[in-house]
């Protein structure tokens, strides 16, 4: 991994300092290290000679807050994700609290954000735990980065199957493991039958196995507005029961299941969806093929197939795994 360098000598450069790059060592020129070390140095007479002290108050705090920062890829403490893959990686306030308080962090002690993890100048590097993780967790979820809401409807559903599948990249509890029992979130406004759930292989769209789900205990079942599962007061979503076991899916997840009529009085089976996320990708197709491992012909002219759904999520919110 391509990361910034630490500089290691003695405090006048006397002797020859030592780059610290990914592992690899190498010299370094004093007259070289003199002139990065600048970078952080306060400033000094004569180039403080006509600094007033409002300006050598405002140059020292700049200079301050230049070796506060590490000049190495960081990793968020919340969910192991780097600063060089996900620069723009943020938490909201809420997050960052509730991750403090279930790491009985005191909201008076100092902010912990970003954690150096590449290269230690000091020593072997100490060894970083990611938090640990206990209960239901997701797995993978749509806008993993904000709150998980669909944010679109599709209408006319009854008759067809959805198929979803999750890129490997997107498991938030990678590193984990797959836990030791599953479930999904759907959401829609339909009576559903025979959702599966199984991991990919290396071909896309088709798994090699498919795990049946169940809701409330059945493979057929509605949602409506009444149903805001999970504790999370959002109507039109249903929680899964748990499948008993992790799925180890290397390759990713797919997650299928048939729109079998509108709900209870409706005209229309509605699937909620979300577009455009990432490393998600959707298909949909006439009929009950939920079980079908392969999901992969896609339609042609006067032939049947899978029509796509493009980079978005059809009807899944989330997976979520059991953790002891």
């Amino acid at each position: 991994m391509n990361v910034n360098h630490y500089f290691l000598g003695s405090p006048d450069f006397a002797t020859p300092a030592i780059i610290i790059h990914s592992g690899v060592k190498e010299a370094l020129d004093p007259d070289e290290l003199a002139a990065l070390m600048d970078l952080w140095q306060n400033p000094l007479y004569p180039d403080d000679a006509y600094f007033t002290e409002d300006m050598f108050n405002a140059e020292a705090r700049a200079k301050s807050m230049q070796r506060a920062e590490t000049p190495s890829v960081k990793l968020c403490l919340l969910e192991t994700v780097d600063s060089e893959t996900h620069p723009l990686h943020t938490h909201t306030y809420s997050e960052c609290m509730d991750y403090r308080a279930n790491q009985d962090i005191s909201p008076q002690a100092p902010w912990t954000y970003w954690s150096e993890y590449d290269s230690y100048p000091f020593g072997p590097p100490p060894v970083i735990l990611p938090p640990a993780i206990h209960g239901w967790n997701a797995i993978a979820r749509v806008n993993r980065y904000g709150i998980s809401e669909m944010n679109g409807w599709a209408g006319g559903w009854q008759g067809y199957t959805f198929v979803v599948q999750i890129g490997a990249s997107q498991f938030i509890t990678a590193g984990y493991g797959s836990g030791l029992q599953t479930r999904l979130m759907l959401a829609g406004s339909a009576i559903f039958k025979d959702v599966f759930i199984g991991p990919a292989t290396n071909m896309p769209f088709v798994a090699s196995v498919l795990h049946p789900v169940t809701f409330g205990g059945q493979n057929q079942f509605q949602i409506d507005s009444t149903y805001s599962d999970g504790g999370i007061a959002m109507p039109y979503t249903r929680m899964s029961d748990f499948v008993p076991m992790g799925i180890d899916a290397p390759n990713g997840l797919i997650v299928s299941g048939y729109v079998v009529a509108p709900p209870s009085g409706g005209s229309s089976g509605y699937v909620q969806t979300y577009g455009y996320e990432p490393d998600w990708y959707s298909r949909g197709i006439a009929g009950n093929h939920s079980a079908d491992l392969d999901k992969s012909k896609l339609g042609q002219p006067n032939q049947s197939g899978w029509f796509r759904g493009g980079v978005s999520s059809i009807a899944l919110m989330m997976v979520e795994g059991y953790y002891p």
